[in-house]
């Protein structure tokens, strides 16, 4: 597993020695950096469930202003760590929590991020519609911000939930993107008769 561009291509990420780190694909990691395109540079990122931290470490070599790593498993933060140390790459943050518990937290502290990467466990995907709606409620995501979700080609992905649309899926053999954007519902009005 390598990094793919930026400043720290080519350098060599520590790969998990857990099957329950599933590190993304090359080749979906690849798709990820084609769909963000520029947006990535100078953005702030959110590697949610990030595992080894690939995702995350490829936007910052990429150009990402910031970086903020957040897995549960303190095997995955100390693999993210080591691979940040490898890659000499400075500017982020690495969270142990839940996904969940994180984006309360970083409700509450009112942050916003420009890109939102979600990785949970495949077998973990009941937990993605809290998600979206945490990312929704406390608007996480900027309104021109872009949140991809790595999932299951067989799975589904809601279409909606409250402010975040589903735009387009992409797939990539039994591994699927679904991008995300910020649409604010609009309000009924009643008019008179």
């Amino acid at each position: 597993m390598r990094v793919l561009s930026g400043k720290a291509r080519g350098r060599r990420l520590r790969s998990p020695r857990t099957p329950r780190i599933r590190p993304t694909s090359a080749k979906v990691k690849e798709a990820v950096f084609h769909i963000l395109g520029d947006a990535v540079h100078g953005a702030t990122f959110l590697d949610l469930c990030a595992g080894s931290g690939a995702v995350g470490i490829e936007a910052a070599s990429r150009g990402a202003r910031r970086v903020v790593w957040v897995d549960e498993d303190p095997r995955a933060v100390r693999l993210i760590t080591q691979n940040l140390r490898t890659c000499d790459l400075e500017g982020g943050e690495v969270v142990r929590s839940s996904a969940e518990r994180f984006l309360q937290r970083a409700g509450r502290e009112g942050r916003v991020f420009d890109v939102v990467f979600v990785d949970l466990p495949y077998a973990a995907r009941d937990r993605l519609e809290e998600i979206l709606a945490l990312l929704d409620a406390f608007r996480l995501l900027a309104p021109d911000g872009t949140l991809l979700v790595e999932h299951a080609a067989r799975q589904g992905v809601p279409p909606r939930t409250g402010n975040l649309v589903l735009a387009k899926t992409y797939r990539y053999g039994d591994t699927a993107l679904a991008r995300y954007r910020w649409e604010p519902k609009r309000r009924e009005t009643l008019s008179d008769p």
